[in-house]
């Protein structure tokens, strides 16, 4: 997964057409998400990527930025998709 698409995704759950990320962009601080917000991102992600995240990687800081989010989904083997 790249940084524009994450982009698109937070585009559409967020309804930010114009919305500019990179990799330091914070979810809650700079997007205004919210925990839910988080949480359906995690949803998202797992479904578009058909994957599961271990419980050790739905902690805050696996999600708390752009780029620790697609750290988070690179860590996966997403090879097989």
């Amino acid at each position: 997964m790249t940084c524009n698409e994450l982009r698109d995704i937070l585009r559409s759950m967020k309804d930010y057409p114009t919305l500019e990320v990179t990799e330091g962009t914070r979810l809650i601080d700079d997007l205004g998400f919210t925990s839910l917000d988080v949480m359906n991102l995690i949803l998202a992600l797992e479904k578009q990527l058909q994957i599961t995240f271990e419980d050790q990687h739905l902690e805050f800081d696996y999600f708390a930025t752009v780029g620790a989010v697609l750290n988070t989904v690179q860590s996966y083997d997403l090879a097989s998709l």
